[in-house]
């Protein structure tokens, strides 16, 4: 049996200190209790690699199947030998941290990772908050006078978000998410994130958890002009809820069989945002539940989704050729 077909994915937990328990009681995780603040639904990290369910990989990691099988899985247009996206769970049961990543035009000048992101909101509390981009006229003195006033917020861009958002987070915005979300976030495959404020937060010890100021202030763009709340795109059945050039996800509302073709360039990360639904490949069926991710690998290049029950959504995540 080939190597190539639609990989079901176990994701990797993170239980970071804000984090809540809303992914497992939501999607029906046979799980223990605990803080469950992500879910890394798509990765090949070493920190954190998803791991393959089902066929002839089951039990080997995503990262042990690239290392095997490369640009099959990846991508022709993916080089260097990992995918080029992390795909993430996050449910904030308390704020995160002010933070910003660097930019692929300045993580050299920390040694960092670049990392753009988006956000896909889920669901939301009524008084849940988004922290995206800096207010006009907010200049690097400006900022870090915020920082050691403790008034950060002051300076950043609020938003009320509800389920369907979606926020773009380019390298250099600063940002954070607010108690009460939980977000289904696409980013470039980094782990480098630079923290300038933690609200006062202290562990039991009473010990807060380390900044990183000065990497900040070097990646920060200070003339960020862009809107961090998109607006999305609705042709048929089908919703492009962010297209650029580090990644793409649009939503499927799948009321019927569709076909698809890819080009070889990417893989499709497919998740079940509502309702179930099949994967029908040349030589595969595999079926995705509520809640779930499949990873299609870029080898192929024609597939089928079908929907389990009425109400179905998808959401499908890959990169441009």
């Amino acid at each position: 049996m080939s190597e190539i077909y639609p990989y079901l994915l176990t994701p990797a937990y993170k239980d970071y200190v804000w984090g809540g328990s809303r992914i497992p009681k939501l999607f029906g995780r046979d799980l223990p209790s605990g803080v469950y603040a992500e879910s890394w639904e798509m990765s090949d990290r070493p920190e954190g690699p998803s791991t393959i369910r089902n066929g002839p990989l089951a039990g080997k990691t995503l990262r042990e199947a690239v290392a095997r099988l490369g640009s099959a899985v990846t991508g022709a247009g993916s080089p260097g030998g990992s995918m080029p996206l992390l795909i993430k769970l996050i449910d904030a049961a308390q704020n995160l941290s002010v933070q910003v990543h660097p930019h692929d035009t300045n993580a050299h000048l920390t040694g960092g990772e670049p990392k753009t992101e988006m956000w896909y909101v889920i669901d939301a509390a009524e008084d849940a908050r988004i922290y995206a981009g800096l207010k006009p006229g907010t200049t690097p003195e400006i900022f870090h006078n915020a920082i050691n006033n403790n008034s950060l917020e002051q300076v950043l861009n609020t938003f009320t978000p509800v389920k369907g958002d979606v926020f773009f987070i380019p390298g250099g915005r600063v940002h954070a998410i607010g108690a009460g979300c939980l977000l289904l976030e696409v980013q470039q495959n980094s782990n480098t994130t630079y923290r300038v404020y933690d609200w006062g937060r202290v562990d039991a010890q009473g010990r807060s958890r380390p900044l990183h100021i000065d990497e900040a202030m070097k990646v920060i763009n200070f003339n960020d002009e862009g809107a961090p709340l998109l607006k999305t795109a609705t042709e048929g059945n089908t919703t492009t809820l962010v297209d650029t050039e580090w990644f793409t996800l649009k939503r499927i509302d799948l009321a019927n069989s569709v076909s698809m073709k890819g080009s070889g360039a990417s893989f499709h990360s497919l998740f079940a945002e509502e309702g179930s639904f099949r994967i029908i490949t040349s030589g595969e069926k595999v079926e995705c539940e509520f809640g779930e991710t499949c990873l299609l690998p870029a080898a192929v290049t024609s597939w089928s989704l079908e929907p389990k029950i009425t109400g179905t959504k998808v959401l499908i995540a890959s990169v441009q050729p």
